[in-house]
């Protein structure tokens, strides 16, 4: 599944409300699929595979397949390496703010 781009609905009504919709579904998609298998994307990460002894950073991206239905079967790319899920001994998210006190 790409979340870059969603299914189109061509029989939406001419005002921006249909695009904006969409956007926002594709979103809440993103998120859940975030949420549910513990990996970021379209965002920079810090990854640590569990058989790669440096870390690479970059934004993960899904390469296609129907629907994984085990973190098994899923497959990511990063810097043009193939891992699962499963490989991911730690993950960072570049880009989030700094929550810690000077």
């Amino acid at each position: 599944m790409s979340f870059n781009q969603g299914e189109f609905n061509f029989n939406a009504n001419g005002s921006e409300a249909g695009f904006k919709n969409w956007r926002a579904s594709l979103d809440k998609r993103k998120r859940a699929f975030e949420s549910r298998w513990g990996i970021v994307l379209s965002s920079p990460v810090r990854v640590t595979l569990t058989d790669r002894p440096q870390e690479l950073e970059g934004v993960i991206h899904l390469i296609p397949n129907k629907k994984p239905s085990t973190a098994q079967h899923m497959r990511l790319r990063l810097q043009g390496v193939e891992f699962t899920p499963l490989e991911i001994e730690s993950l960072v998210r570049m880009d989030a703010p700094d929550l810690t006190d000077d």
